[in-house]
């Protein structure tokens, strides 16, 4: 590895980190007003600034053009740096948590993970959760999320040239799913056009919430967590809090489009090709699974929760779609929102659930998850092998989009569905390990069935970058009460997640770590 440009890029990275909590600070200055917030965002800043203008004062002569492992290095240790530095606003804040909780939350927003050890907290300094938060802080909370959805490294690349044929190394660890379409002959101009359609979406999102009833500050605060498919809010009830079904409505179709491949955004929008959305096979599954896992929810949801013998909960035909289509849509987006406590729905239906949360939208979305491509590939690839065996000599070809798959990519997908599955299954068994005979907050010892489910939720939710488990880390739950060990363990499967496993595990191997 090219350590002197590693780490020049990664002095980069951190000055445009610090860049960034100017913009929560300018919120804390205008609309929050309390000293230790604006204080703690100065402090964070200072120090951000300090050492990422070191490393590239140290190493500004002494770079070499960007390899591959070094892409790898850059991306998995930017994520870590960000995490690191980006927590030090909540920790200096001085809100009650331990750097441990700074750190997991902030990672959580960085990986779009939405995880949070403060939503229903009652604490000294935090007596009601999130919205106790200063504003400052629960701008920079969501705004993490934000940038963290199409990529701090590929912001860089965006805006920064001198990169030159080095961006595509980062372009490639950073972008998210099995391909990564290069579909402009710059890789910048690429990094550009991804970062239009997202503001395209954010902007457009934004106004539709302000006209829904929402605040400048609420809207602004779940557009980045929702086309970012994050999942932070500023309520503890998350978007359940508003009771609006306008402002529930707008969120489910835009939680849908930041789910869909971006570069079909850009062909749609950019390119001029009107009819993009109908010529993604990967749209038709991705649309198709959130029909059926909607429709399934709403037959189970509408016969045993909402038409019973009782008015008080007795729902309308609308409002029953509408939760059904929403939770499917935020566990298979890997969103995370409610609103509704999910985890208090029938068993049939949080089966359903703990399923959606392997799926993940499209490849090349901000969305988390096995992504649709890696299902579609591998359904299509047993279904090949089944036909195989009673037409042994003909020659049949798995195709996606029209074109045969390669037999390496093949593998590939394959070898990653292992990994991921052989991750959930290992950490499940240790996260269950660790929840042993814990005492919740509410006086319950965590055991049996309880234990269980909670340690496999939290561990899909974290690796699928989803957010809120079931249990005792359902959607009105936190993660606060899970040991510190465990918490540690989560936030690393975050970034493998984040990653996409191979850029991380990559840099487990001692060769890349040589000069």
């Amino acid at each position: 590895m090219n350590y002197k440009a590693v780490f020049y890029i990664l002095g980069v990275l951190l000055l445009i980190l610090a860049a960034a909590l100017l913009v929560p600070l300018a919120v804390a200055m205008l609309i929050g007003g309390e000293k230790g917030e604006i204080r703690a965002f100065g402090w964070a800043i200072g120090v951000t600034a300090t050492i990422g203008a070191a490393l590239l004062l140290l190493l500004h002569r002494r770079r070499r053009p960007l390899k591959g492992a070094d892409g790898f290095g850059i991306v998995t240790l930017g994520w870590l740096a960000f995490s690191a530095l980006g927590a030090l606003p909540f920790f200096f804040a001085d809100v009650g948590l331990s750097y441990t909780d700074c750190y997991f939350e902030t990672i959580s927003g960085f990986t779009t993970t939405g995880a949070s050890v403060i939503a229903h907290l009652e604490s000294a300094q935090l007596p009601n959760g999130i919205e106790s938060l200063p504003l400052g802080l629960g701008f920079w909370r969501c705004m993490t999320q934000w940038l963290g959805g199409m990529g701090i490294v590929l912001l860089t690349v965006a805006i920064l040239p001198m990169l030159g044929t080095g961006g595509y190394q980062l372009f490639r660890a950073e972008v998210p799913g099995p391909t990564k379409h290069r579909f402009t002959p710059r890789i910048r101009q690429t990094a550009v056009t991804l970062w239009k359609v997202y503001l395209v979406l954010s902007l457009a999102e934004v106004l539709l919430l302000l006209l829904s009833g929402l605040d400048l500050y609420d809207a602004v605060c779940h557009t980045f967590t929702t086309v970012s498919t994050a999942g932070f809010s500023t309520k503890n009830n998350s978007v359940g809090h508003y009771g609006s079904p306008v402002t529930e409505w707008i969120i489910i179709v835009f939680m849908f489009l930041a789910g869909i491949n971006f570069v079909v955004h850009y062909r749609f929008l950019f390119g001029g090709d009107r009819t993009a959305y109908f010529k993604s096979e990967e749209l038709r599954w991705y649309a198709g699974l959130l029909l059926l896992f909607s429709c399934f929810a709403f037959v189970n949801l509408y016969g045993v929760i909402f038409s019973t013998a009782n008015p008080a909960e007795t729902a309308s035909l609308e409002e029953t779609i509408r939760k059904s289509v929403f939770t499917s849509t935020a566990i298979i987006t890997t969103t995370g929102y409610s609103n509704a406590d999910f985890d208090a729905w029938p068993a049939t239906v949080r089966l359903l659930l703990l399923l959606g949360m392997f799926l993940g939208g499209c490849a090349g979305s901000t969305a988390g998850g096995l992504k649709t491509v890696r299902v579609m590939s591998i359904t299509k690839y047993a279904w090949r092998e089944i036909r195989q065996l009673f037409m042994p000599r003909a020659v049949l070809l798995v195709k996606v989009e029209g074109q045969p798959v390669a037999a390496n990519v093949l593998a590939s997908i394959a070898g990653f569905f292992f990994l991921w599955m052989l991750l959930v299954g290992v950490c499940s068994l240790i996260l269950a390990a660790m929840l042993n005979g814990l005492v919740l907050p509410s006086g319950k010892v965590l055991q049996g069935d309880a234990q269980f489910m909670t340690a496999l939720s939290a561990v899909i939710s974290a690796i699928g970058n989803i957010g809120p488990g079931l249990d005792s880390v359902g959607p009105t739950k936190n993660y606060a009460h899970i040991p510190v060990a465990g918490k540690w363990l989560l936030t690393f499967l975050m970034l493998l997640g984040r990653l996409e496993i191979y850029s991380v595990l990559i840099l487990l191997l001692p060769t890349i770590w040589r000069r």
